[in-house]
């Protein structure tokens, strides 16, 4: 069974919130404990817009990395080519996939991988 891990983005404030002040019940409730507070304040996800949450891929890169969804990644191919694409989750196809600048999707095997960054700070390196 697959590890379950994700983090958590804060739109409203444009950062990553820390491990230790996020978690998830059971139920999917979100939980967050901010700057200052003791305990977590519980957030709806189905109501909030201000958060997106990235799950673990259960992968990881060349450099043991973890890989998460929304992460921006650097194939490298046999042929020394090198291109930079970004990990999305496939609701239909039920799994991860990588997504090239023009958006389109591919499955990436046997081919070494490097986290670079992700979609919320580093968007250029896609370009």
């Amino acid at each position: 069974m697959r590890e379950i891990k994700f983090k958590v983005w804060d739109k409203k404030k444009s950062n990553w919130i820390k491990q230790e002040d996020i978690a998830i019940n059971q139920k999917g409730l979100l939980f967050i404990r901010y700057e200052g507070q003791v305990s977590f304040s519980s957030i709806s996800l189905t109501k909030s817009t201000q958060y997106d949450i990235c799950f673990y891929t259960g992968h990881k890169d060349k450099n043991s990395t973890e890989i998460y969804a929304d992460d921006i990644v650097r194939i490298y191919y046999d042929d020394g080519y090198t291109e930079a694409m970004f990990v999305k989750y496939d609701n239909i196809k039920m799994g991860y996939c990588f997504v090239d600048k023009y958006g389109d999707e591919y499955k990436v095997t046997n081919t070494p991988i490097e986290v670079i960054g992700d979609t919320y700070k580093n968007m250029d390196l896609l370009l």
